[in-house]
Parts: structure tokens; C-alpha cells; sequence
């Protein structure tokens, strides 16, 4: 098993510049648009910083992925399943994202990590793919049917 750990950062103990730099080092560009909501830093091996979640909680079992970045695709790789399973572990159910048609390296990662397609919206001009991930659900949305009981239809 991968040894990782998580910091949490509930909302406004993180400054918007704090986040930025964070956000910066993985998309290298400071974005405007994406404020932190519950921020968990994500730690490796040798307790190296390796990326983020940035995360709204919908209710208590319920939660949405706004942002995760990581300092290297390499990183991406190995912990972000990890990561989804220490949000599990946190007591979310469900959680819930999007990712912009285009991005097919996001796609792939998110279906190989137990994400299943749920539908689409257009938004700002993009079409975006919702996704969502059901605890103990490590089926993509290629071998099972969509939906299940957090709010998407079958």
C-alpha cells in the first residue's frame, strides 16, 4: 500500500494566496476563479508534499472534488486513488466531480479509480463530464451501469 498521509485545512484557515501557490505549482498559473473550501494537502513518501484537494461538502457523506492538483503526473498516478480512499475513510459516501471533456488523461485517471459517468453540462462554453465515486464501487462506468443512490439516475 502506498504510505501517504493527508493535512486538513478547514475552510478559512487556508489564505486564498496560500492556495494559489499551491494551486500554481500544479497548473503553473495562479488561478482567480477557485478559492480553497476544505483543503487537504497531500503528503507521500519521506513526507514530501505531493498535491491537493480542494473539496465542498455537500452534507456530512456527501462531497464534491472543486480542484486537485499534484506536482508531477507521476504523483497524479500514485496517490490520487489513495487520496480518494482517505476521503472515504473521512466518512464521504460519494464524492462527486467534473472534468472537462477535453483533459482525457483526467478521464482516464478517474474511471480507473472507481468514478463512473453520470452525465454532462455545458457551462462557460465547455462540456464538462460528471462523475461520481460510491465507497467500495472500484467498477468504472465501462463495466457497470450508471447511477446509484447519491443523487444520479440509473
Amino acid at each position: 500500500m502506498i504510505m501517504m498521509r493527508l493535512k486538513y485545512y478547514p475552510p478559512g484557515s487556508m489564505s486564498v494566496e496560500a492556495f494559489k501557490d499551491f494551486y500554481e505549482e500544479a497548473y503553473y498559473y495562479k488561478s482567480n476563479l477557485v478559492e480553497p473550501q476544505h483543503v487537504y494537502l497531500i503528503y507521500g513518501e519521506d513526507d514530501k508534499y505531493v498535491g491537493f484537494l480542494n473539496v465542498v461538502e455537500l452534507t456530512k457523506r456527501v462531497c464534491a472534488l472543486v480542484s486537485v492538483g499534484f506536482t508531477s503526473p507521476r504523483n497524479g498516478f500514485r496517490y490520487f486513488g489513495r487520496s480518494l480512499e482517505e476521503l472515504h475513510n473521512l466518512g464521504y459516501e460519494a464524492i462527486h466531480g467534473s472534468i472537462d471533456n477535453r483533459n482525457d488523461l483526467a478521464l482516464s485517471v478517474a474511471c480507473r479509480t472507481g468514478f463512473r459517468i453520470t452525465g454532462f453540462k455545458i457551462f462557460g462554453g465547455v462540456e464538462w463530464i460528471e462523475i461520481v465515486k460510491i465507497q467500495g464501487d472500484k467498477k468504472s462506468s465501462f463495466r457497470r451501469g450508471l447511477g446509484g443512490r447519491y443523487g444520479v439516475a440509473r
